[in-house]
């Protein structure tokens, strides 16, 4: 990696070649020209993983020999990139996370880049997301087409602790381009200053690997609201995504949010929320019950309580900011 790079572009890749070659090209594509691209193969015998290293010499691999999750690959290419910038520059570097069947607009980027350097004290940022849709042609061809709805501007969480996408399924027509600040952008993409993730370090990861990839995302995130960091969506970069209605996947986070909670709520907030945070997990506990496999995990993440609320004790003492002020992002 050359350590000038100013950014730093990370995607977890378990075999998506369909849509990842797309993202690469609209990569390159890009206006800054000033950045390094990182893949984390996730499967040696990936289809996509082969054709990196065929097709790609210029980005960098980082191949795992066993499927270790999108949230361990993203921690290892984190800890590369930090690893090769002098800790002097780390204001004036970034990372780039990117799903794999994310297209960005050209000079998306850029636009993220000219809102942290005319705001320094903005430390993530992330652009407008549309949607995507992936057809096949007359002669199956894969194409992707490039909507106007918007799949979110970013996100809030409300009293029960659910992620609620702003604008999500809304033709775009200009109405939020005012770039209001929210809880977090969008999870397909989002970009954070070196610094902010060097803050954010905890015992050497940034993302929760007991926590899946959404819920792990909306973790560091909240952490980095509790050390005043500023997050800001950039509806002037558009990206588009080939979204998943993964409903099983979001059950599950609804399971497991609780984890979230007790590691990084304020007791004082927690009692404001106290009977919508147990009617969201007492429904999502009964929903449970429905499908053997996610009452299972429910179960085990039992045993994960002791070490969540220990993690937690160790984020109070460093917060910089009073409850109050984060109660603004519940609605």
């Amino acid at each position: 990696m050359n350590p000038a790079s100013r950014w730093s572009i990370h995607i977890a890749s378990r075999d998506h070649a369909a849509m990842l070659f797309e993202a690469l090209r609209s990569i390159d594509g890009q206006t800054v020209t000033d950045k390094q691209v990182i893949c984390i193969d996730q499967a040696v015998a990936s289809e996509s993983g082969r054709r990196l290293l065929e097709e790609r010499p210029d980005v960098i691999v980082l191949r795992n020999f066993r499927d270790k999750g999108y949230v361990r690959a993203h921690n290892q290419a984190v800890a590369f990139a930090l690893s090769r910038w002098p800790k002097e520059a780390l204001d004036d570097r970034f990372v780039l996370f990117l799903h794999p069947d994310v297209v960005l607009e050209p000079s998306a980027v850029e636009k993220m880049q000219q809102a942290f350097e005319t705001d320094e004290s903005l430390m993530i940022a992330g652009p407008k997301i549309l949607k995507a849709n992936l057809t096949l042609d007359e002669r199956e061809n894969r194409e992707v087409e490039l909507t106007d709805t918007i799949e979110t501007v970013g996100w809030r969480l409300d009293r029960q602790g659910r992620i609620k996408e702003r604008g999500a399924g809304e033709q775009d027509r200009g109405q939020y381009d005012q770039g209001e600040e929210d809880l977090a952008p969008a999870f397909a993409c989002f970009a954070m200053r070196a610094s902010a993730l060097l803050r954010a370090e905890t015992k050497g990861s940034w993302l929760d690997e007991d926590l899946p990839e959404r819920l792990a995302i909306v973790d560091l995130i909240w952490r980095c609201r509790w050390l005043g960091m500023r997050c800001k969506s950039i509806p002037q970069a558009v990206a588009w995504h080939q979204g998943h209605n993964d409903k099983r996947q979001k059950r599950m986070d609804q399971i497991l949010m609780y984890l979230v909670e007790i590691k990084n709520e304020a007791f004082t907030n927690f009692l404001r929320r106290l009977w919508s945070i147990a009617w969201a997990t007492c429904r999502a506990k009964c929903a449970a019950l429905v499908h053997g496999s996610m009452f299972a995990a429910g179960w085990r993440s039992l045993a994960l309580i002791p070490k969540k609320v220990k993690e937690r004790r160790a984020l109070q003492k460093r917060r910089a900011v009073f409850p109050k002020t984060m109660r603004q992002w519940f609605i």
